[in-house]
């Protein structure tokens, strides 16, 4: 092939489709791993605090019970006192890591669905950058996966919008598994079925991509 028989633009678009391929396929991955060091931070966070309190637990056990009293004639024990205040502590920090972990699910479920709705977005941008047309992204690629990602959404939606609760709308697509108005169980479980959920959804928008726009 001659140097005139070089199609840049060509080069170009098929450089802007392999790239977009490739960040697709591993979105999945990089979701996967996000869920992963996020509970594995929390629970580092929690095997810390447990390991502190035994240790707080055992230096206490080993203080003698030394009774004293105060000005006023009350009576006074430092082993004591110091066991009372652990205890207020190490509650106190076990709560704030259990609304750690609730905080973390929410944050988590957010991020599957604002991943994969970006994803019109995202690419559409770049297909845009190198002219190809968009229209067949949203109609045939993008919509198509909607469906798929219906349970995700809708959960969203009542953490965001129902406080935390099931909204008439999870219920009616869900009536087995949701009872209106009940509480949702946000828990560790829960993300991960909809992690399952959202990578395969990518996956299903990945080959619907590279059916339309890189035959």
């Amino acid at each position: 092939m001659s140097k005139t028989d070089f199609d840049w633009n060509t080069y170009v678009n098929n450089m802007t489709l392999m790239i977009i391929n490739m960040d697709l396929e591993e979105l999945p991955s990089n979701l996967e791993k996000l869920v992963e060091k996020s509970y594995e931070f929390a629970a580092n966070a929690k095997k810390e605090l447990k390991n502190e309190a035994e240790k707080a637990a055992s230096d206490i056990a080993k203080m003698p019970e030394i009774v004293e009293y105060t000005d006023e004639g009350e009576p006074y024990c430092e082993k004591f006192d110091l066991e009372s205040q652990a205890e207020d502590y190490f509650m106190e920090q076990g709560g704030i890591i259990e609304i750690y972990y609730k905080s973390i699910n929410l944050m988590l479920i957010n991020f599957l669905v604002e991943s994969f709705e970006g994803l019109k977005k995202k690419v559409g941008d770049k297909l845009k950058q190198s002219g190809f047309e968009t229209n067949s992204l949203k109609s045939l690629v993008f919509e198509p996966c909607l469906e798929d990602m219906k349970k995700v959404r809708l959960i969203n939606n009542c953490i965001k919008h129902n406080d935390s609760k099931v909204s008439k709308a999870l219920n009616e697509v869900y009536s087995k598994e949701f009872i209106i108005d009940d509480e949702l169980k946000i828990d560790q479980k829960l993300v991960y079925e909809l992690l399952e959920i959202t990578i395969k959804s990518i996956e299903k928008f990945t080959k619907l991509f590279n059916k339309y726009y890189r035959t």
